[in-house]
């Protein structure tokens, strides 16, 4: 048997995670791995002190902005929407689990005025408009296109509330450092 990909590598590169992603890279056990957490983004292209600088950069500014002045709450999900399939133990991100509990926020305090800000990005975005569909929680969730980090980093800003995965922990993801970077 031939080895291609990954498995040739002598060398990878992923901070020590779960125990389910964990055992995945076990097969791996011939290459030497690196732990120390990887760069995920440059902080000073996203300074705070100067959003006003880039953030007006992105034509998605205005957009943001406005949801922002409409909402007393903003809550950013800009994970993927990975669920329906629950055999994919390893891609799971909980999309799901997230939007139930946005159901149970919305129950408890109709009203505040708060929405949720997505993406279409994943492969279950279908599968999630049905459940808010199913959830009646379809008219507080505003949905984009899928769009480059640098624009989502300007939603950030106008956000309260970042959400990253709920199935499986990690030490760090996109999603988390990016909220976090934005002091979201």
């Amino acid at each position: 048997h031939q080895r291609s990909g990954i498995s040739k590598s002598k060398v990878f590169h992923m901070a020590t995670t779960n125990a389910l992603y964990e055992a995945q890279w076990e097969r791996y056990g011939g290459a030497k791995r690196w732990t120390e957490p990887l760069p995920l983004m440059h902080l000073p292209t996203y300074d705070l002190e100067s959003r006003e600088v880039w953030t007006a950069r992105t034509h998605w500014r205005h957009i943001f902005k406005s949801i922002r002045d409409r909402h007393e709450l903003v809550v950013f999900y800009h994970a993927r929407h990975l669920w329906a399939d629950k055999s994919d133990k390893l891609n799971n991100k909980g999309t799901d689990l997230f939007f139930e509990g946005w159901q149970m926020f919305r129950q408890r305090f109709p009203k505040i005025s708060a929405t949720v800000v997505t993406f279409e990005y994943g492969r279950d975005v279908q599968h999630t408009k049905q459940l808010l569909k199913r959830l009646d929680v379809s008219e507080s969730v505003i949905w984009l296109p899928l769009m480059s980090r640098k624009d989502i980093m300007a939603g950030l800003v106008d956000a309260d509330i970042a959400c990253d995965e709920l199935v499986n922990s990690w030490m760090g993801s996109g999603v988390t450092y990016e909220a976090l970077s934005m002091a979201v």
